[in-house]
């Protein structure tokens, strides 16, 4: 609830200890807070409909039995809203409150509360016109056509049953069971089973980045199904797994099954499949699609380096909450791209601290340079028009296949989602808004070894 005549308010700023965060201590004298609480009583009593009292005509006593916890809400509500009107007013612009006590309605006035939080912080906005950015020239080899294609082959490949040696490439199913010095390692290795005993799993012969135990995998190559071997794995000081370091463990292994990867011949099955009439036809759809990748590849590059220029400025005080918001956010996000790709979470654990420092390294540059794009969209009257949203409804549609309506729907219930959009569209001009009014040099592609990535 708004009043014409706000309560007066005495805010002190303390330091903290993190760099951006600061503690607000608000004090409230009684006569303000007495003058506030008349003003909600007064409203109060003016919708209140009390049996032998006309409208705002009932006592404190009979408001406060029947509205109590309203008009005490309210009151908190008016404290801590006048609370950070008084800390904007100082200058001091809050970014997110990392620690709320609510006033306590019931302590001897005068009325005090602390709010901990963290602060827009102060830098000076860097030279932004006329950047001068690198536009890689798009190029597609044939040979990148050729493994493209290989790769569409590989998809539809089938493996089938063979009764042969095993080659490099085969999947074989098979059973090995590790010991050192005769007795099983399964027990001390529980955590980690694939480094103990497995049964009937299926390996890649001669894969030499197996997830798994690579001596396994080369041994495989030239073993038939119904054979055994004795296989041993030397593992290194500082293997992940504590139990292994510096071990030599012996691997009991038994082949099963093997079945061949038989890649589909180039046939005209095979090319209905792809909707395509020839393989010409097929190399020219690869190499389009393989262009237009690059050349979106191309533009973020661009707006990628406008970023990093723009936020290549001397580092300032970021707001911790912030940081590690986005740091967490990192961090899930890889866990979850790392498990859908089939590797072993165990495996993706291993190196937790290393993974850390270096998604908090990439939260910082993402909060500094966000830091500053806003800046600029405030200089730069930069808005979001409904039109913005209108393409931004439709790429959502496009990419989830869910109706924009849902969207609008969940907007309606959640404010701050639409803000947090609106704040994306909003970064995006401006990065735009830098490309346009840059000067940007073709430069030749990065080596293909760098693009495979």
């Amino acid at each position: 609830m708004v009043f014409p005549d706000p309560i007066t308010v005495n805010v002190t700023i303390e330091e903290e200890g993190l760099p951006a965060r600061r503690i607000a201590r608000v004090v409230v004298e009684g006569e303000e807070l007495q003058r506030e609480e008349k003003k909600i009583l007064a409203e109060v009593g003016k919708a209140a409909r009390i049996p032998g009292f006309r409208p705002g005509k009932a006592p404190r006593s009979l408001l406060y039995q029947r509205h109590g916890d309203l008009i005490r809400q309210e009151l908190r509500n008016n404290l801590l809203g006048r609370g950070f009107e008084g800390i904007r007013e100082q200058g001091v612009v809050p970014v997110r409150v990392v620690d709320q006590e609510d006033p306590d309605l019931e302590a001897e006035p005068p009325l005090e509360f602390r709010l901990t939080l963290d602060i827009q912080p102060e830098f000076e906005l860097p030279e932004y016109e006329g950047l001068t950015l690198h536009r890689p020239v798009v190029e597609v080899t044939e040979e990148e056509v050729e493994q493209t294609l290989s790769t569409l082959r590989s998809q539809q490949a089938e493996f089938n049953p063979v009764e042969r040696a095993v080659e490099p490439g085969d999947y074989v199913q098979c059973s090995y069971v590790g010991r050192i010095d005769g007795e099983p390692i399964a027990d001390e290795v529980a955590d980690h089973p694939m480094y103990g005993t497995q049964e009937n799993t299926w390996e890649e012969a001669g894969d030499e980045v197996s997830p798994g135990i690579p001596e396994i995998a080369a041994a495989l190559v030239g073993m038939n199904a119904g054979e055994s071997t004795e296989v041993e794995a030397a593992f290194p000081e500082d293997h992940r797994v504590e139990f292994l370091q510096g071990k030599t463990v012996t691997y009991h292994l038994e082949v099963k099954e093997v079945r061949a990867k038989i890649l589909p011949e180039m046939d005209e099955t095979f090319l209905e499949n792809l909707q395509v009439s020839s393989v010409d036809e097929l190399k020219d759809r690869i190499r389009q699609s393989l262009e237009s990748r690059r050349h979106q590849e191309q533009e973020e590059a661009v707006r990628n380096e406008a970023v990093r220029q723009v936020a290549s400025i001397e580092d300032f005080d970021l707001p911790e909450s912030l940081v590690e918001e986005e740091t967490q956010g990192a961090l899930q996000s890889h866990v979850r791209q790392q498990l859908q790709r089939g590797v072993p979470e165990e495996k993706i654990h291993e190196n937790n601290e290393a993974l850390y420092a270096s998604a908090r390294s990439n939260a910082e540059q993402k909060v500094k340079s966000d830091f500053i794009l806003d800046r600029i969209a405030e200089k730069e009257a930069v808005e979001i028009a409904q039109d913005d949203l209108q393409h931004y409804l439709q790429s959502y549609t496009m990419q989830t296949g869910r109706p924009a309506e849902e969207l609008v729907e969940e907007w309606k219930k959640d404010r701050q989602a639409l803000q947090r959009v609106q704040t994306q569209l909003r970064r995006a001009k401006v990065v735009s808004l830098l490309v346009e009014r840059a000067s940007i040099e073709e430069v030749a592609p990065a080596p293909a070894e760098e693009n495979a990535g």
